[in-house]
């Protein structure tokens, strides 16, 4: 709806806040969509954007295709690249993305060389990244995933007998709005009448205008808390913080990685700050558990 696609895609795989989750759906479409060595592939490797300025912080600008990216900007330079830059430079439109190959060979090549004189750097910046969740690693082979786990590697949801709190935004239609805008989540709970009411607000300061990248943010912002949560109430405080109330029947919710979760579509214009809050009962249980 939103998207205004029919079909789920590979490319859009990245659902499920459980990282081992999204890696297997990404698996399943990769090789129904006849990706190369798809049938091989034993090993799914995430890595954010801050990797790559990361690593090319360290080996330096590096020129592929007679374009040159560096740290602080290759992020930005590949998304103009890839949506607009190909036209200009007279490459069709089906290999528009195909410039991510030689640049991601080109940064292991120097990577590499470098990595001989310079291996504890490399090793402390995998060390951060890994343990920053910068990047998340699934394996299909159940106890090799036990070790990745284990390692805090695998970006599973958490599991816990106590309260909890999880809030995952999807970017849809939003371009790549995202690096213009800032979060901030405040969580409380209260009792009331033998019950205790939680609180969460997602505060969206978007600090972006309107350009090649940039429009309003978009979000499906998912909410995760302890299963038998009862949602009470949402409220949206649009671009001028009025207040908004969404009828609770029409919040998505049901029950997903053993949690009880919430939904709905948020949307706030560049340069306004708006908010989105969900009010739920905690579970009785839930009670139990946190007096004892």
């Amino acid at each position: 709806r939103h998207l205004g696609q029919e079909k789920w895609y590979f490319r859009d795989s990245n659902w499920s806040p459980d990282f081992a989750e999204s890696a297997k759906q990404a698996l399943t479409l990769y090789r129904a969509e006849g990706g190369e060595a798809g049938p091989e592939i034993d090993l799914v490797v995430a890595v954010t954007p801050t990797v790559l300025e990361k690593l090319i912080e360290s080996i330096g600008p590096i020129t592929v295709n007679g374009m040159t990216f560096y740290h602080e900007d290759v992020i930005a330079a590949l998304e103009y690249e890839v949506e607009y830059g190909y036209a200009k430079r007279q490459i069709p439109f089906e290999e528009r993305k195909k410039i991510i190959k030689p640049l991601t060979l080109a940064v292991a090549k120097a990577v590499g060389k470098d990595m001989v004189s310079h291996a504890p750097k490399y090793f402390n910046l995998a060390k951060d990244m890994l343990a920053e969740k910068q990047i998340l690693i699934y394996s299909p082979d159940s106890e090799l995933q036990k070790k990745v786990a284990s390692l805090g590697w695998s970006g599973e949801v958490m599991r816990t007998s106590s309260d909890y709190l999880l809030w995952v935004d999807a970017n849809l239609g939003a371009l790549k709005s995202d690096h213009a805008v800032t979060r901030s989540l405040s969580y409380t709970v209260r009792p009331e009448n033998g019950r205790r009411i939680a609180m969460t607000r997602m505060t969206y300061q978007h600090n972006g205008k309107f350009d090649w990248r940039t429009t309003r943010y978009q979000t499906y912002a998912r909410v995760y808390a302890p299963v038998g949560a009862r949602l009470i109430g949402v409220t949206k405080f649009n671009n001028t913080g009025a207040p908004i109330a969404v009828d609770p029947m029409a919040v998505d919710q049901g029950i997903d990685l053993g949690r009880q979760w919430f939904g709905t579509f948020f949307v706030i214009e560049p340069g306004r700050t708006g908010a989105l809050e969900y009010i739920y009962e905690l579970p009785e249980a839930q009670l139990k558990s946190d007096d004892n």
